[in-house]
């Protein structure tokens, strides 16, 4: 697992159970905003990255770069928390050993996808 890719997505999921998830101010979603700039994401201005940017960069992997297979379990490990484990090992129809090494794996290409992200 990588800590700081965890955290992230952490941060990810509180931002998409939050009541009118947007990326200013909770207004309008992550797919309002892009079609309304013509795919274009309009980042802050501020001269550091602010949270909402990674969690931008997060949103817009999971919606378009991930496999179906490994968005379900992003959605099940991070957004429903709430859930029985053994529930969402089936979901999967793994083994808790093989949830946890997808697991890693997802954490691994998220972090290759924003490296690369962020080298274009």
């Amino acid at each position: 697992m990588i800590k700081v890719i965890d955290d992230l997505l952490r941060q990810w999921a509180v931002w998409r159970l939050a009541p009118g998830s947007g990326l200013e101010g909770g207004s309008g979603s992550m797919l309002g905003a892009l079609v309304e700039n013509q795919g274009v994401l309009i980042r802050s201005t501020s001269g550091a990255r602010c949270p909402l940017d990674r969690i931008a960069d997060i949103e817009l992997i999971y919606t378009t770069r991930l496999p179906a297979d490994m968005r379900t379990l992003m959605r099940l490990h991070y957004v429903e928390q709430n859930l029985p484990d053994d529930y969402k090992w089936r979901a999967v129809k793994c083994s808790r050993a093989q949830f946890y090494r997808r697991l890693d794996l997802l954490h691994a290409s998220i972090a290759e996808l924003l490296v690369n992200r962020h080298a274009a």
